[in-house]
């Protein structure tokens, strides 16, 4: 499959789940805590949480071959 159906070879998948995780912890109760949880969720994510996802990339890629496009760690 091509990376954008690929949740192995689409880093962002990773950013959404970093945003995911702080969100259960704040646990908002109304749509403007929401929204607002999200915005710092996502303000959160720092240049080097993108670089190492994006260093991460020949190691995905290398899993996903390995893997004959069977599920990998990742």
């Amino acid at each position: 499959t091509w990376p954008a159906n690929s949740p192995d070879l689409n880093p962002i998948e990773n950013l959404w789940d970093i945003v995911k995780r702080k969100l259960r912890d704040a646990r908002p109760n109304t749509l403007d805590e929401l929204k607002a949880a999200i915005e710092a969720s996502w303000a959160s994510i720092t240049p080097q949480q993108c670089h190492r996802l994006i260093a991460s990339m020949p190691r995905r890629i290398e899993a996903v071959i390995s893997a004959k496009g069977f599920p990998t760690k990742y």
